[in-house]
């Protein structure tokens, strides 16, 4: 990490009390907040612990400090369910360390490339050997990486990339993975691509991404970063971007010398509860689908939030 990637004060006091005690915040009625209207889009790619379903319950509390804001960074973007949940504002900026990913919201963002993945789109046939070759090969441009990470995406069981889905049960007299491919690129891309529109991407970590922005008082910083892995049951859900907890340490230490306001998605453990102490925060019970248990565990999923 480079001088520039450094934290400040606070932030050291962070990563320099990963072993201290400071009693945990404790947790706040999301009803404080008003209750508004959330307009969701079904994101492009499905996360292990995406925020689809909580967008609704997170947005509001955002947009609580709406009037003091301008600009919005969610730099552990991969779905951007929260991002595509939120109104627009004057800067937006998504950040992930996944080239893939990057690639996606690249090409999304801008409105000839996201013409040209629509047409690409439009000529895969959905086939388990279109599948395979989308997981064989990687992509050279932009265009190529985001049209086969779609693919692999799509195309897979429970859209997580690793096997192939299918379906003879019919769905608008196609089967029914085939079908939910075609109602993907009918009715829900143009609605991520209309609104990706003129969205940064940025390919760092997101520690860094988040350090850089600490002068910004005007943006926002929503991060939504892979579970701590003491807290899931899914230990290799995040393959190669996997998160250490020194690196939790340091995205959190970023946010807490984050001169604008800040907040943090996660389950709950010690260490958030240290590291964050002095946030308010906000519990959300949701089912826990990682496991292989066919039992639906419920884990307590949380938001931090500096204000």
């Amino acid at each position: 990490m480079g001088a520039s990637d450094q934290p400040g004060r606070e932030g050291r006091s962070v990563q320099q009390s990963l072993f201290g005690e400071a009693p945990a915040a404790p947790a706040v009625d999301p009803s404080v907040f008003a209750v508004c209207r959330v307009d969701r889009i079904r994101p492009p790619v499905k996360a292990h612990g995406g925020k689809f379903y909580l967008a609704p319950k997170i947005v509001p509390i955002l947009l609580n400090v709406r009037a003091k804001v301008t600009e919005y960074l969610e730099p552990c973007a991969f779905g951007a369910s929260v991002f595509l949940a939120m109104p627009r504002m004057k800067k937006e900026i998504l950040g992930d360390i996944n080239p893939d990913v990057v690639a996606l919201w690249t090409v999304l963002s801008n409105r000839a490339s996201a013409a040209e993945l629509t047409n690409r789109l439009a000529a895969a046939p959905y086939t388990e050997e279109a599948f395979h070759a989308a997981k064989r090969e990687a992509g050279v441009t932009q265009i190529e990486r985001a049209t086969r990470f779609l693919i692999r995406c799509r195309y897979s069981r429970g859209k997580l990339g690793k096997d192939f889905a299918w379906s003879k049960r019919l769905r608008g007299g196609r089967p029914g993975d085939e079908n939910a491919w075609h109602t993907f690129r009918e009715n829900e891309l143009p609605k991520i691509i209309a609104r990706a529109q003129g969205v940064e991407v940025r390919n760092d970590p997101c520690w860094r991404t988040v350090w850089e922005s600490r002068n910004k008082i005007e943006r926002l910083c929503y991060c939504d970063p892979p579970y701590m892995p003491k807290t899931r049951t899914a230990k290799t859900a995040y393959g190669p971007f996997e998160m250490t907890p020194f690196q939790h340490a340091r995205l959190i230490a970023a946010l807490r010398a984050h001169s604008g306001p800040a907040a943090i998605s996660g389950y709950r453990c010690e260490e958030y509860d240290r590291w964050l102490h002095g946030w308010r925060r906000f519990d959300f019970e949701m089912p826990n689908n990682a496991g292989q248990s066919r039992r639906k565990q419920r884990r307590c999923e949380s938001l931090w939030i500096n204000w």
